[in-house]
């Protein structure tokens, strides 16, 4: 492997499975896996796109890895996170907090009842 080549992200599919049940337990869009066309046109492959969190374009959430993968979503717009294990099986409540301090930015009318924008600390 050159020393430009990037390594390969490994998907964790607990965490796709468990972006996919806050989905449909919190009535938020996700779309999850998600790949993303980097600005030199490469497809990257995340865990989930959390819509109307995180920025206007949404989150792009990944796995916590041991290179940085960041540049690419932020270089396309996008909100970056990168999960640890404890995304891995679906929390309620873990998963409001991280959706509140992530913030909506969707319209008024779509917000969820549940969101309050509280910030994590």
């Amino acid at each position: 492997m050159s020393n430009l080549a990037k390594p390969h992200r490994q998907l964790d599919a607990d965490i796709v499975r468990a972006w996919l049940t806050a989905s449909g337990d919190l009535g938020i869009k996700v779309t999850a896996p998600f790949t993303l066309l980097t600005p030199s046109g490469e497809a990257e492959t995340f865990e989930a796109l959390i819509h109307e969190f995180g920025g206007p374009k949404g989150t792009v959430a990944g796995r916590v890895a041991a290179h940085d993968c960041r540049k690419s979503r932020t270089e396309c717009g996008y909100y970056a996170s990168d999960l640890s294990d404890s995304y891995r099986n679906y929390d309620r409540a873990l998963f409001i907090a991280t959706l509140d301090d992530w913030k909506w930015f969707g319209g008024d009318k779509e917000r969820p009842s549940w969101y309050t924008g509280r910030n994590w600390s």
